[in-house]
């Protein structure tokens, strides 16, 4: 499939170990085949890029050696100053990707601001169809899925943690609006005992855990169902929260 000339692709990728198997089960063939049409890439991190192209190529070959692609590096720690230098390729008329690290691009992850400066400079931006983890979840739960809200990483203190969780739980009672929110993966298990010990016990809770992975757990209780049960292992392990209001 040939790509459209000055067009900005978002390109989502496995949420699990980008292995050609992994990469069939979660896109679509008219987006591997669009991944592998494309020579230069805007990737969170170059390593893994490689990773995830190398996993394309052997199912549909790329239009060059992955010694010859383009990967520019844009994360969260690129400087607002070198977008426009960034945008370079897609001015002189080529078609670049946007990769995530995984799941979508720009949903929870850096390339937003990349994306507004590309609309901002009339380049036209073609989101590809792939995973979410935060969707995923969401449909999942059993919980709102016609009001919800992506409230993102929690802060990293346990008292302005609380303090969010609490107003999280806030919402979703009065709005019946579920609130999603996520935690880096070596705080969800202590996440998880702060929830237990100071929201309340009538709140819904979804944990959904290693999405699309053969491990995968989503589960909805009660929070006083979850402090009654055996609680799932969630060290290290990528996973999504979601608050509700009890039928």
């Amino acid at each position: 499939m040939l790509s459209k000339p000055a067009h900005l692709y978002l390109i989502p990728t496995p949420l699990v170990a980008p292995t050609p198997e992994a990469i069939v089960q979660s896109l679509p063939v008219v987006v591997i085949s669009r991944i592998s049409s494309l020579t230069c890439f805007y990737v969170e991190n170059a390593k893994s890029a490689r990773a995830f192209l190398q996993s394309v190529n052997a199912l549909s070959p790329l239009a060059a050696p992955i010694q010859q692609l383009n990967l520019q590096e844009f994360n969260k720690d690129t400087p607002s100053d070198a977008i426009a230098a960034l945008l370079a390729p897609l001015k002189k008329g080529r078609a670049v990707g946007l990769l995530s690290e995984a799941g979508a691009p720009a949903i929870a992850d850096p390339g937003a601001p990349l994306i507004a400066a590309a609309h901002a400079a009339g380049i036209p931006v073609e989101p590809l169809i792939g995973p979410c983890a935060i969707l995923l979840a969401l449909m999942a739960s059993g919980q709102n899925g016609q009001s919800f809200a992506f409230n993102g990483y929690l802060p990293i203190s346990d008292a302005a943690c609380i303090s969010a969780l609490k107003r999280f739980e806030s919402r979703a009672h009065a709005e019946r609006q579920s609130q999603i929110f996520i935690e880096t993966p070596f705080r969800n298990e202590s996440l998880l005992k702060k929830i237990i010990q100071h929201c309340n016990e009538k709140t819904l809770l979804t944990i959904a855990a290693q999405l699309t992975d053969p491990k995968e757990f989503v589960m909805t209780r009660s929070i006083k169902e979850w402090a009654l049960a055996p609680l799932p292992t969630l060290h290290k392990i990528p996973c999504i929260f979601i608050f509700g209001k009890p039928a």
